[in-house]
Order: C-alpha cells, then sequence, then structure tokens
C-alpha cells in the first residue's frame, strides 16, 4: 500500500480525512517487530551476543530504530523471553 511518492518503503501508510475538509493527509506508522524478527534477535543475542547497533548493521532494510532494539535485547537479557507481559 502506498499513498504517495514520499512514502519510504519501510513504514505504511494509512490514509484519513482531515476534519472532513476532503483533505487527505499520510500518516506514517513504523512497522513493528514481527514474532519472526523477535525470534531471530532472540537467537543472535543469545548464541552471538549480538547488540543493537549490530542488529542496525546487518539488516538495514528492517528500518528497526536502536531504542526498540534496546528495548527487546533488555528483555531478551532480563527475563530470557521476547513475550509481552
Amino acid at each position: 500500500m502506498k499513498c504517495c511518492q514520499n512514502c519510504p518503503p519501510h513504514v505504511l501508510p494509512l490514509l484519513y480525512n482531515v476534519f472532513s475538509t476532503g483533505v487527505t493527509a499520510c500518516l506514517l506508522v513504523n512497522v513493528v517487530f514481527t514474532e519472526k524478527d523477535k525470534s531471530a534477535i532472540k537467537f543472535l543475542r543469545e548464541n552471538k551476543h549480538y547488540g543493537a547497533k549490530r542488529f542496525l548493521k546487518i539488516f538495514p532494510a528492517k528500518q528497526w530504530s536502536l531504542s526498540g532494539l534496546n528495548r527487546i535485547l533488555n528483555k531478551i537479557d532480563e527475563k530470557g523471553s521476547i513475550e509481552r507481559t
């Protein structure tokens, strides 16, 4: 789904009307970590001891944020799990 030429491919554009004026705007939402992503991150963290910056370097197409990766890595380190609580 692509709403305009300015939307980067790593975000999901959501179209909405602004105050019923008929003006259509594009709201960009970052794609969250999928379960498959989380499993790969958990495996590489536990077995290869990868850090957040290394994940950003080896998976540039994913467009993950450093803070999002740090949050997941802290959860893995503290709880040994990626499950939501």
